[in-house]
């Protein structure tokens, strides 16, 4: 005997049932406490006191917030201004930008020019531009480091001459972010509390008090990736580890970059 197949009204009652269930996903999120603390796994403070990258905020601020992004990352961009709102709201943190492209050449050559346009003083302002606009051509690079007030000559120049200083900043980032379990960005270290993926201006202030009140231990243990079921809608990419590839269900729901 033959079942009868799926009708278009039985399509759009499951589709129906699916976004339910992703909002009801979203909201449960909501309400939770966000990221992990880390601080009895790893040394914090020697990836928060790294030289070289660009930062904002006190130097002496209680609270130092690394953020792993990508300028191709949708996820990235929609996120930037709720944990903007709540550094600025706490007032105390410094952020420090660990630029992480992972999304291929464009997003490379985009986090060089970030890298070079702050040895102009002007990373801030060309970080915002470029985020915002995700144009990752060499016409809107251009555009984001002038409204930036930055010198596209000199940028040329800076690369040039610190090209190699450039490269071994986002080696050393691709080293931290692997150091971290991190599986994609956007991806945050908040003193000790490690997120993964996007969040609201609440759970972010949560997470920069919660960092405030804890005091990272130098001591540093070795660090096992955690068991976490897959979130699909907090990345905008995840990586794959080097070596052999996983077995087709351990893979990550989303478009993967070789390491």
């Amino acid at each position: 005997m033959s079942r009868p197949g799926l009708t278009r009204r039985k399509l759009i009652g499951l589709a129906g049932i699916g976004a339910g269930a992703f909002a009801l996903g979203q909201y449960l999120r909501q309400g939770q406490p966000l990221g992990t603390d880390i601080s009895e796994l790893l040394d914090v403070s020697a990836l928060a006191s790294a030289p070289g990258y660009p930062s904002e905020g006190p130097s002496d601020a209680p609270v130092t917030a690394l953020v792993f992004s990508d300028y191709a990352c949708g996820v990235c961009r929609r996120t930037e201004p709720a944990w903007r709102e709540a550094v600025a709201e706490a007032g105390d943190t410094r952020v420090v930008y660990r630029d992480w492209p992972i999304l291929g050449e464009p997003s490379r050559q985009a986090a060089r020019a970030a890298l070079a346009a702050d040895r102009q003083g002007v990373h801030a302002a060309f970080h915002r531009a470029l985020i915002r606009s995700g144009r990752l051509t060499e016409s809107g690079i251009r555009a984001a480091l002038a409204e930036a007030g930055g010198d596209w000559a000199r940028l040329q120049s800076d690369l040039g001459k610190h090209g190699a200083e450039i490269d071994a900043l986002l080696a050393r980032t691709a080293r931290d972010a692997f150091q971290l379990a991190l599986r994609g960005t956007p991806a945050f270290l908040v003193g000790p509390i490690r997120i993964e993926g996007g969040a609201s201006i609440r759970q972010f202030a949560e997470a920069i008090s919660r960092a405030s009140a804890r005091q990272a231990p130098s001591s540093r243990r070795n660090f096992a990736r955690p068991a976490r079921r897959a979130d699909p809608w907090e990345h905008d990419a995840r990586l794959l580890p080097a070596g052999p590839a996983r077995p087709a269900a351990q893979r990550p729901l989303h478009a993967t970059v070789p390491p």
